[in-house]
């Protein structure tokens, strides 16, 4: 029997899904793993935020992130069993970030072909007379009904969930061009439209090249409203269009309700 019961909006815990997309190198995982700031001595700094990294993109993948400083912890991730490892474990996890922390995916859009991997091993084990290289229909739907669950769980728990994705470029039967989050799924609606839905937060992350008499120095810059072909919201109204040189402690402080 279920044992929930209705209370008010102002007594439900404000927790964060965030959904980060960016080309490759403009500082996803940078960003992702910004909370997780420590001193020269490795002691958390004032503002730190418990980050756990489910790392999908191989060995090199979070190293940037502690050439800046950030120091969170990594889970690597190879397929669909550590995924569904970190949900069985998911009390474990939600102790390990403890209050106010974050797990994320990086990235989704990686994972996808670790989890493609997984299917078609799967598959070939019935019919070994399939080209492994070659998915059909099912291996597709199969792939994204997977990893589409598994969002849709991971969003509920009680900590602060991410994900960080590559940018795709969609075009509808009028020729109308979008940018999204790439996560691969097909359907009326497709997958990348369903996970924008599931999370609170959806910003682009981009660089500006500012001019020399400025410093010259580039910008980072997330776009979290609509603009131009590019997609993005903010559930909470808390960033504004955009956040200038952003950080997770930032992003957190704003959804919070306290200027930084």
């Amino acid at each position: 029997m279920a044992t929930n019961r209705p209370h008010k909006l102002s007594k439900r815990p404000k927790k964060a899904n965030l959904l980060l997309y960016a080309h490759p190198g403009t500082g996803k995982t940078i960003l992702a793993s910004s909370g997780a700031k420590v001193d020269k001595r490795g002691r958390p700094e004032p503002d730190h935020i418990r980050t756990l990294l489910l790392n999908a993109d191989g060995p090199d993948g979070p190293e940037s992130a502690r050439a800046r400083g950030f120091d969170p912890l990594v889970w690597d991730i190879e397929g669909y069993d550590d995924l569904d490892r970190v949900l069985k474990h998911r009390h474990k996890v939600a102790e390990l970030v403890g209050p106010g922390g974050i797990v994320w995916l990086d990235s989704s859009t990686l994972f996808q072909e670790l989890g493609m991997d997984d299917v078609m091993t799967a598959m070939l084990e019935k019919r070994p007379d399939r080209d492994p290289d070659v998915p059909d229909m099912p291996e597709y739907l199969r792939n994204q009904n997977k990893f589409g669950k598994w969002v849709r769980h991971m969003k509920a728990q009680p900590f602060n969930f991410g994900i960080t994705a590559h940018v795709m470029r969609i075009e509808d039967e009028d020729g109308e061009v979008t940018y999204m989050p790439a996560i691969q799924g097909g359907g009326k609606i497709p997958l990348s439209s369903k996970i924008c839905g599931y999370m609170s937060i959806v910003g682009r992350l981009y660089v500006v090249e500012r001019k020399k008499e400025k410093g010259g120095k580039p910008v980072r810059v997330l776009q979290t409203a609509p603009r131009g072909k590019y997609y993005a919201k903010d559930r909470f109204d808390a960033l504004g269009e955009r956040v200038i040189e952003p950080s997770l402690p930032k992003i957190m402080s704003m959804i919070n309700g306290r200027k930084r």
